[in-house]
């Protein structure tokens, strides 16, 4: 009987083992593409800095080499003129009978 659970109990911690062993090569292999994917997004991290910065250059040598239009004089707008509202009554009118 004692041979049967200890050959059990072995077998178990085996399949354990085993387990735990592929857990581990996972937790690795999660943690390389981890690594890689971080240097990927400081890559695309620098590339989109040096995109801004020559688009602020260049929108910035523009402005230099380009004078600002004359300004337009904005003229008033005529005012609408709305039709007063009739005076609600405050008690409703009678009937005249008559």
């Amino acid at each position: 009987m004692r041979e049967r659970a200890l050959a059990d109990a072995r077998d178990h911690v085996n399949i354990l083992l085993t387990e735990l062993a592929t857990d581990r090569a996972d937790l690795r292999a999660r943690n390389a593409r981890m690594a890689d994917l971080e240097t990927q997004l400081e890559a695309y991290r620098q590339q989109l800095a040096l995109l801004v910065t020559r688009a602020v250059a260049r929108n910035r040598a523009l402005k230099a080499k380009k004078p600002w239009p004359p300004s337009r004089l904005k003229r008033p707008l005529p005012t609408r003129i709305r039709p007063k509202k009739r005076p609600q009554s405050k008690r409703p009118k009678r009937k005249v009978r008559g």
